[in-house]
């Protein structure tokens, strides 16, 4: 079933708070007929369109509202209730850049010519005394190294 049809649930919804401005008002665009949505209704349409359709992106909930509805400045009004949802801003990553660029290498021709080192730790402190875990990487063949160490100095 559309999301426009007149049994459809997004109609019976926002028909349910009884503002009889709702269903009088309409406009036809495109040879469709699209209800006015009143001030009122504004926010619990962009809620049940955003919310109610597991928190679908901006474009996607603004093409699905303007299936059926309308209302004056809909798609800045619909932009900023999404950046608003608590939910998406902490569970979308909106398109952030890295603040450190990715380095770019020459690629590795003998195996062992680049690696990579990362040291990590203090883990929980073996029986043998060790805490820091170092890790040795070759970039052309991918292969591995780990030594345990007890501390991170050098000498």
């Amino acid at each position: 079933m559309e999301l426009c049809q007149p049994g459809s649930l997004a109609i019976r919804r926002l028909q349910e708070r009884q503002f009889d401005s709702f269903q009088r008002k309409h406009i036809v665009r495109e040879e469709k007929v699209l209800l006015v949505v009143p001030k009122k209704l504004q926010y619990a349409c962009m809620h049940m369109f955003h919310c109610g359709m597991a928190h679908t992106g901006r474009s996607r909930t603004i093409n699905n509202i303007k299936q059926c509805y309308y209302w004056k400045g809909m798609s800045a009004d619909i932009t900023a209730f999404i950046k608003d949802c608590r939910y998406c801003g902490r569970r979308k990553a909106w398109n952030a850049k890295a603040k450190v660029p990715v380095q770019v290498y020459d690629a590795s021709e003998r195996p062992f010519s680049r690696t990579h080192v990362d040291l990590s730790g203090p883990f929980p402190t073996t029986k043998y005394g060790s805490k820091y875990v170092l890790v040795l990487k070759c970039a052309l063949t991918k292969w591995v190294e780990i030594f345990a160490l007890t501390d991170k100095t050098a000498f």
